[in-house]
């Protein structure tokens, strides 16, 4: 997985790129990014799931875990294959991915 933290185009906002498999591993990392970012006070992060081949459950608890801890999650583009994992484990709703 490769992970890049962008500025976002507002003050309260930061972008974290996603790519390739995103497995237990890189999942645990986004824990560390999400919970840094939380903590330094940014209250939104778009998550770029555009080149994610594959997300593990894992790597879904963690983006589901982030929202329900109140930092405003939102993915954003959504590949193929990251929608249908979301869709199907019921977090596109939670994210606020389209299902279409």
């Amino acid at each position: 997985m490769a992970l890049a933290i962008e500025p976002g185009g507002w003050s309260d906002l930061r972008v974290i790129e996603l790519s390739g498999d995103i497995d237990a591993e890189q999942a645990a990392q986004l824990t560390i990014v999400l919970e840094a970012l939380a903590d330094d006070g940014w209250s939104g992060v778009v998550i770029d799931l555009g080149n994610a081949d594959d997300l593990s459950a894992d790597a879904v608890a963690v983006l589901v875990r982030a929202r329900r801890r109140g930092l405003d999650v939102r993915c954003d583009p959504v590949s193929p294959a990251a929608r249908r994992v979301l869709a199907a484990t019921g977090a596109a709703l939670v994210l606020g991915v389209a299902l279409s």
